[in-house]
């Protein structure tokens, strides 16, 4: 928890630094969120007093996120299968508003193991975009990459993706 806010506060916006991504930033922000980690924690009881310890980190984030957009243009490819694969990560499709999406780069990033061998190959990708039943007003930037594992024989096996992290982000102007 002090780690998060300490990212937080630490953040200048047009830095090109982070906010960090911690589960906290999310039970900060959203009442409902944060009520669902308390009941599955049995922890109910402790709402108030877990309120008060989570203030500082909403306040601090309702001052910063305001300023932090991802940095779309670092991920300014399109490839449009791909792009589809990057959203079948995507919990509840329909809910989404996608303000942008794209990749990192056109080539293949090859991973190798110790002995040098090629384990999987991946390009970074990125979804910006809008949860349109949270309950609170920021956005997403979901970093998500196409994978394929190695095969053998120099060839690799069918595209999946997997996220890698999400963050809370401002969303557009005139977004809510």
């Amino acid at each position: 928890m002090k780690k998060a806010l300490g990212a937080v506060k630490n953040y200048r916006a047009g830095s090109g630094g982070s906010m960090g991504s911690s589960e906290y930033t999310f039970y900060a922000v959203s009442p409902k969120m944060r009520a669902d980690w308390l009941k599955e924690k049995n922890a109910l009881d402790f709402k108030d007093e877990i309120d008060k310890i989570l203030k500082p980190l909403a306040d601090a984030l309702a001052e910063k996120l305001p300023t932090y957009f991802p940095n779309t243009k670092k991920y300014a490819l399109r490839n449009a299968a791909e792009e589809t694969l990057m959203k079948s990560v995507l919990l509840n499709p329909a809910r989404q508003k996608i303000f942008d999406i794209g990749l990192a780069q056109s080539a293949w990033k090859i991973e190798k193991g110790t002995l040098g061998i090629p384990q999987a190959r991946y390009k970074n990708g990125l979804i910006y975009r809008r949860d349109t039943q949270n309950d609170y007003p920021y956005c997403y930037a979901t970093y998500v990459n196409v994978i394929q594992n190695y095969a053998g024989g120099g060839t690799y096996a069918a595209s999946r993706s997997g996220i890698i992290r999400e963050e809370l982000v401002a969303c557009p102007a005139g977004v809510q």
